[in-house]
């Protein structure tokens, strides 16, 4: 995963106005009692009530280029197309920010058409929330999770994949392509972390993905020409499965990059798993990769698992070198 590198360039007093509208509670249609407000590097999440309302922040890094509204009017909706293949039920529509005559803002009627543009000051993607209890992280943290339910979540990916678009598997899966991604991972890292991990680290680290990949590259090749590499989730994290009774919901893929999310299959199997293991939770690990693997008919998946668990990990180690780094000044 790429790091953030550049700034916003966009005027923040916009954006300062229109966080502050949106926490209000008057400003939503149904009134909840609060709003609380949660951000990420490129949105923030107003969680309102019964529904979470997301803008994209007009930010520009060497992956995203949101300066325009156009353009995070575009995103919103990919947004919502994307992540309606995993959450249907979740992901309800765009709504506009209105600026009104007198200047004040207001929450418009959802749409989901690219060529509607009004008198938007902004456009903010709507969801259902999801009970933080329902989390595959929280419910790993407190062991509430059983085989049965890694076993389904498993089998519900194979169905997303198989379904999911091909067609630029060798653009983003050949070997060599896997390369440049993971080579410039570990460039990043060395970066991020140049107080926290030494040089030494850092070679062998492109020593051992180097080995892996050469040892792989006409699997990764044989994969990319056969389907295995799609256009997938890209951030597939526990934090983003919501195990409720019967139900399997996975949002938050990868909507601002096609580059990110068009994985190997494996890629996808590997960060879940990666995760679950950060959790220590390596049996239900194991289970996810046996499943899915059994469930595919991908024989050649456990090959490629810890390429990409070591690839998927990096980016997961880099707030903790940010830590590391400050407490040693």
């Amino acid at each position: 995963m790429m790091t953030a590198t550049s700034q916003s360039i966009a005027p923040m007093c916009n954006l300062a106005a229109i966080v502050e509208a949106m926490m209000r509670p008057e400003m939503y249609p149904d009134h909840p009692r609060s709003v609380e407000v949660r951000q990420t590097h490129v949105s923030y999440a107003f969680m309102a009530g019964d529904y979470v309302y997301k803008i994209k922040k007009p930010v520009r890094f060497a992956f995203l280029d949101a300066r325009t509204l156009a353009r995070r009017h575009q995103l919103c909706l990919d947004e919502v197309r994307l992540n309606r293949r995993l959450a249907p039920n979740v992901y309800l529509g765009v709504v506009p920010i209105l600026r009104r005559g007198g200047g004040e803002l207001a929450l418009g009627a959802a749409s989901n058409r690219a060529n509607e543009t009004g008198a938007a000051a902004e456009w903010a993607v709507r969801m259902r929330r999801l009970g933080e209890a329902t989390m595959l992280d929280r419910m790993v943290a407190e062991g509430h999770v059983s085989v049965v339910e890694i076993r389904a979540i498993a089998t519900q990916l194979v169905a997303f994949h198989r379904a999911a678009a091909a067609d630029h598997g060798w653009k983003y899966g050949a070997a060599a392509s896997i390369w440049r991604l993971v080579r410039g991972n570990v460039g990043e890292l060395a970066l991020d972390c140049a107080n926290a991990v030494t040089p030494g680290e850092l070679d062998e680290l492109e020593r051992f993905a180097h080995r892996v990949i050469e040892l792989r590259w006409s699997l990764l090749n044989r994969r990319a020409l056969g389907g295995r590499v799609c256009e997938g989730h890209g951030d597939l994290r526990c934090e983003h499965v919501s195990l409720a009774g019967d139900s399997i919901t996975i949002i938050d893929c990868v909507e601002f990059s096609e580059g990110l999310r068009y994985v190997d299959v494996a890629s996808d199997i590997g960060f879940l798993a990666m995760d679950l293991d950060r959790l220590g939770a390596r049996g239900l690990s194991d289970e996810l990769v046996g499943t899915y693997r059994q469930a595919s008919g991908d024989a050649d998946l456990p090959l490629l698992i810890p390429l990409y668990k070591f690839h998927r990990a990096l980016p997961a180690s880099r707030p903790i070198c940010a830590s590391a780094a400050s407490s040693s000044r």
